[in-house]
This record gives C-alpha cells, sequence and structure tokens, in this order.
C-alpha cells in the first residue's frame, strides 16, 4: 500500500471529528491526487471520486475542494440534498464564489459559523433537518442572501431581526416559529390557500371547455411560478414519482384530469430546487417519461435538460417544439 492509499484508507475511517483533527495535523495532503476522478454536474450535485466511500465521504470531500483554489473559485451551486452529511465541515467560507446551497434532508443538527463568511450566498435552503438554531451571525449574509427557506426543522426563534433582512423571499415552513416573521416571510396560511386556488384553476369542472382550461392553468402556473415557494411545491407533489420506466405515478392533487396533469408536467422544469420531493422528479433525474396515456402534451418538456425518452400516444397532438428536440420519441397506437 502506498503513501497515497495509506491517506485515503485514512480519510474513509473513523468519526468526523477524529478526521478533521487529522487532517488539521498534517502538514501537506497530495489534495490534487485525492481529488482525481471528483466531478460536479450542471446542477451542482458533486460526485467523490471512487476511493471516497466513507460515512463521511462529502464532508471530507468539502473539505478538500476547500484547499484546492483551482477547483473551490468555479463552485457557485452545491446541492447537497438527501446526501446524508450530519455534520458540515468548517470550510464554507472558502468557497467564495458559491452562490446557493442546498442542505435539505441532511439530518444536520447544526450549522458551522463560517457559512455566515460566504459573501456571495444568494439562496440557503435548510428543509428537513434537525435544527434547532441558526447560527448567531447569519446576518452577516444579509448583503448577498436573497432567498432563505427555514423549512422542516426545529427552530422556535430566529437571531434576527426582520427589518434589517435584504431578502427577497423567506419560508419558515413547519417551524415552531410565531407568525408573522416579517412581511417578506410567507405565511402558513397562504401556502394552504394558494394551494387551494391553484388546484381549483388546474382541475375546473366537468364542463369547463378546453380553451376556458388552458386559461385557468396559465394563472395557476402563474401563482405558483410568482410564489416560488418550497411548501407550495410539496404540498402539490407529495406522493408524486416517476418510475424507472418513466411511467408516472400520480397524486391525488395532480391525478384528478387531463389538465391538471398536463400542469404538473409544466411546472416539472420550474420545481422550487429546496422542495423536499420524490427525488425523480428532480430535473437531473428525469430522463424517460411515458406519456401515452395523456391527451394534452405541454411544450414546456423541452426543458427538461436530461430527458432523453418521450413515449406518447398517436391519437395526441405532439407539439411542434418537440419534433425539433434531441431525444428519442416514440409514438404508439
Amino acid at each position: 500500500m502506498n503513501d497515497l492509499q495509506l491517506v485515503q484508507q485514512r480519510l474513509n475511517q473513523g468519526n468526523w471529528r477524529r478526521i478533521q483533527v487529522w487532517m488539521r495535523r498534517q502538514d501537506e495532503l497530495p489534495v490534487e491526487d485525492l481529488l482525481a476522478g471528483y466531478q460536479l454536474d450542471a446542477f451542482g450535485v458533486p460526485q467523490p471520486p471512487n476511493w471516497l466511500y466513507g460515512r463521511h465521504r462529502y464532508a471530507v470531500l468539502l473539505s478538500l475542494l476547500a484547499l484546492s483554489p483551482g477547483l473551490r473559485e468555479t463552485i457557485r451551486i452545491l446541492d447537497l440534498k438527501g446526501l446524508a452529511i450530519p455534520c458540515l465541515p468548517d470550510c464554507l467560507a472558502s468557497f467564495s464564489q458559491l452562490q446557493a446551497l442546498y442542505l435539505d434532508a441532511n439530518g444536520l443538527r447544526s450549522l458551522p459559523a463560517s457559512l455566515c463568511q460566504a459573501g456571495r450566498l444568494q439562496v440557503l435552503s435548510l428543509g428537513r433537518n434537525r435544527i434547532k438554531r441558526l447560527p448567531k451571525d447569519l446576518s452577516q449574509l444579509w448583503p448577498s442572501l436573497r432567498k432563505l427557506y427555514l423549512g422542516h426543522n426545529q427552530i422556535n426563534s430566529l437571531p434576527f431581526v426582520e427589518d434589517d433582512m435584504l431578502i427577497v423571499q423567506g419560508c419558515i415552513g413547519q417551524n415552531p416559529l410565531p407568525e408573522p416573521v416579517g412581511e417578506r416571510w410567507v405565511f402558513r396560511h397562504v401556502v394552504q390557500q394558494c394551494h387551494e386556488r391553484i388546484f381549483e384553476l388546474f382541475c375546473g369542472t366537468t364542463s369547463t371547455s378546453d380553451e376556458i382550461m388552458q386559461t385557468f392553468v396559465t394563472q395557476g402556473l402563474f401563482l405558483c411560478k410568482h410564489l416560488d415557494d418550497p411548501m407550495v411545491y410539496e404540498r402539490m407533489f407529495a406522493g408524486m414519482r416517476i418510475q424507472r420506466s418513466g411511467a408516472i405515478v400520480w397524486n391525488q392533487n395532480f391525478g384528478r384530469t387531463a389538465w391538471s396533469r398536463c400542469a404538473a408536467l409544466q411546472l416539472l422544469p420550474f420545481l422550487n430546487r429546496g422542495s423536499i420531493v420524490d427525488q425523480s422528479l428532480y430535473l437531473q433525474h428525469i430522463r424517460r417519461l411515458d406519456l401515452r396515456s395523456e391527451r394534452i402534451l405541454p411544450t414546456e418538456l423541452v426543458k427538461l435538460p436530461r430527458l432523453q425518452s418521450v413515449v406518447v400516444s398517436s391519437q395526441v397532438e405532439i407539439p411542434a417544439e418537440w419534433k425539433e428536440h434531441d431525444w428519442q420519441l416514440t409514438v404508439v397506437e
């Protein structure tokens, strides 16, 4: 076993505290060699090199990236949703170009104080963790931060005054925080009302004509995109998923009518990245869609960047934009 393999072995073993202590004690680590094979996709989702497989592999990866100026300066988005990162490394401030950070669904109990020094951060999403307190110096992010999604946590107080914030949008999610937090924060009852109103538009009635339904759906889509709140999308898409075959398992919300299903398809390219929904619904995972049961096909699907294969019925009208798109289109009887 050579020196590089010994280092790799050490970084895969033990708890995160011991790994951190060991890394600090090293005069020099072969960072470039250790990061060979690392990838960051267009959505900001990191892929560790093959040798890095331990429980804390993503925390180790972030720590190594922080030691590589050539790589860390290129990172503008980090999407770490659902990667089982129980502890974040204390190096996030090193990513000086970082603009969006998604930490949802990791079981985090706290955030490192260094996060408050990420001077260009515009979006911070924290949903579905176990966080009880936010860093006391979080207000240091105000000059750049525009969206703060607190999601489902256990936060019962905020270490800042809303009037001092410059954010465009805040979401308190299901935290035990008293309302109102401030005028830039979405109220829980507004989410409920929007959810109900949107599906009134998406579903219409059995006697509503297609022409009017198209207008209703357009209005509903405008509400979704304008509000752009994770809680709204989570409520709408709860229970919905896309199978490997591309077949869609509809939920009670969208499965009601052909127009409501069409609305869901139109929303997929715009799904708020801070929303916790089934992973198969995220942009980077949608590669196949089996739409042979759908009678209304939206043009917006061309905005799904990794969609490779679509199956449709010969009885429906295929949008002209689809025929010009670079994917496999299968028409069945």
